[in-house]
């Protein structure tokens, strides 16, 4: 048999006949204690089989699933598997085997506290792993994911990393290292203030950094999350950037400057009043920017969500929008000019009195 899914099957005790099987699924068979006659399975899932405590026998399997087996403390024996999860296993302390492994999941294993054997791992995850506090032997790590990683403050060592996750890590004040990460992710940093040396990252989350209060270097980011950023007020400079997430940046006033950016987030962005240069935006949300008036600039935007505009009343200009919210706009009373929009919500406007005989 080249393929076997027994998941769930909470009976089964004995697996000593099923190690010819290329690709085994024994998650969640917790009847399951001891898997010596496995090691010969390509890839094998005993993901929440809390039986199992000894796994030695298990390294020539090349994708290995153990994440939530809880009564595992030895992984020495796993250098040699290539996928390795090991997710939520707090008995394990040493990792130090692990160096060859390609793709090694350890999030949850709050018992780890040395990581720097795993320095030539392609994809890391340390997520929850709070007891790290060195990291300086990961600078050749391609992707790594370190979120709520609380020990963790230095973080110069990692700015050849590929794509680098390092959201809600409070202890993290200096980012300086950083500029040619490609995709870096430090949603909820809260100690990060200064992001100068960032310009050169391609896809930039700093979705709720409270501290940022100038973007001024971002200009040549591609992607940029700032939602929640609500110290920002001047985002003149980022007119190039393609998508573009200021959604609760309520500091922001001018928007003039983002004319030129594919998809612009600016949900709950309560202050902002004028749009009127945003008409070359493809897909452009203002939800709930409830100051907006004048939206007859906005014809040639493809999909662009006003609901909770409310202070929107004439949308004759809006017929060559492909998809178009707006719901709960109660001051609209005619849609008749919005028969070519493709798709078109008007719930909780309840205001309109003319124009569905075309829609």
């Amino acid at each position: 048999m080249t393929t076997l899914n027994l998941s769930q099957c909470q009976g089964i005790t004995d697996v000593s006949a099923l190690g010819g099987v290329t690709t085994l699924n024994l998650s969640q068979c917790q009847g399951i204690t001891d898997v010596s006659a496995l090691g010969g399975v390509t890839t094998l899932d005993l993901s929440h089989c809390r039986g199992i405590t000894d796994v030695s026998a298990l390294g020539g399997v090349t994708t290995l699933d153990l994440s939530f087996c809880r009564g595992i403390t030895d992984v020495s024996m796993l250098g040699g598997v290539t996928n390795l999860n090991l997710s939520d296993c707090p008995g394990i302390t040493d990792v130090s085997a692990l160096k060859n492994v390609t793709t090694l999941n350890l999030s949850w294993c709050q018992g780890i506290t040395d990581v720097s054997a795993l320095g030539g791992v392609s994809t890391l995850n340390l997520n929850c792993c709070d007891g790290i506090t060195d990291v300086s032997d990961l600078g050749g790590v391609t992707n790594l994911s370190m979120s709520q990683c609380d020990g963790i403050t230095d973080v110069s060592a990692l700015g050849h990393v590929t794509n680098l996750v390092l959201s809600k890590c409070h202890g993290i004040t200096d980012v300086s290292a950083l500029g040619h990460v490609t995709t870096l992710d430090l949603r909820g940093c809260h100690g990060v203030t200064d992001v100068s040396a960032l310009g050169g990252v391609t896809n930039l989350n700093l979705s709720n950094c409270r501290g940022i209060t100038d973007v001024s270097a971002l200009g040549g980011v591609t992607t940029l999350n700032l939602s929640c950023c609500r110290g920002i007020t001047d985002v003149s400079a980022l007119g190039g950037v393609t998508t573009l997430n200021l959604s609760c940046c309520r500091g922001i006033t001018d928007v003039s400057a983002l004319g030129g950016v594919t998809t612009l987030d600016l949900r709950g962005c309560r202050r902002v009043k004028d749009v009127s240069m945003l008409g070359g935006v493809t897909n452009l949300d203002l939800y709930g920017c409830y100051r907006i008036k004048d939206v007859s600039a906005l014809g040639g935007v493809t999909t662009l969500d006003l609901s909770n505009c409310d202070k929107v009343t004439d949308v004759s200009a809006l017929g060559g929008v492909t998809t178009l919210d707006l719901s709960y706009c109660e001051g609209i009373t005619d849609v008749s000019a919005l028969g070519g929009v493709t798709t078109l919500h008007l719930d909780g406007c309840v205001g309109i009195v003319s124009g569905f005989q075309g829609n």
